[in-house]
């Protein structure tokens, strides 16, 4: 079509075949396509024309684009799974403050099953587990604060440090008190 508008070929029928069709439909919507074949059928060969088929080349490059980078990313979402079945759980955590007169604070954290957003830890902003690595990032109320930690005890036991924007700096241990319920 943009071919024979450009005046490079000659004008002829689009055939869209069935299977073709039913993919295209399938694989999001290109409500450009029927509009630039609307327009091509009836014999219109005017910038209206040209407009739609832009529009469909445009459509198909996003959508081109979004599954390549579905496909590159499939790693990381597995990955990502693999770690949150592995921290999901209720935690009972121990942190040892070394700013505040080694003050220490005891409380439980229930982490969600894998494909829930988190947000039922509240200040839970980034978590990445990679194999027994953890790393967790907390924003609450403009502070920040970063915990390293390391599973260990095939996954009962989580040890590690932290660090927060007021200066804090400290030990994290935690034992699982809970497993996951989905």
């Amino acid at each position: 079509m943009m071919q024979s508008l450009e005046g490079k070929a000659a004008r002829t029928e689009i055939l869209i075949p069935a299977s073709q069709a039913a993919w295209l439909t399938s694989n999001g919507t290109f409500p450009s396509l029927n509009d630039a074949i609307r327009l091509w059928d009836a014999g219109d060969t005017s910038t209206a024309t040209a407009i739609a088929a832009g529009r469909v080349a445009q459509e198909a490059d996003r959508q081109t684009m979004q599954e390549w980078w579905r496909l590159k990313t499939w790693k990381d979402r597995v990955r990502t799974t693999r770690g949150q079945s592995r921290l999901c759980g209720t935690w009972q955590w121990v942190i040892h403050n070394h700013q505040r007169n080694h003050e220490e604070q005891k409380f439980s954290l229930v982490f969600p099953p894998p494909g829930k957003d988190g947000a039922d830890v509240p200040g839970l902003a980034e978590t990445v587990i990679l194999g027994d690595v953890v790393y967790l990032r907390w924003e609450r109320e403009g502070r920040v604060q970063e915990d390293s930690l390391l599973l260990s005890k095939e996954g009962q036991r989580i040890e590690g440090t932290f660090v927060n924007s007021q200066g804090g700096w400290g030990s994290v241990a935690g034992k699982r008190m809970a497993s996951c319920s989905p």
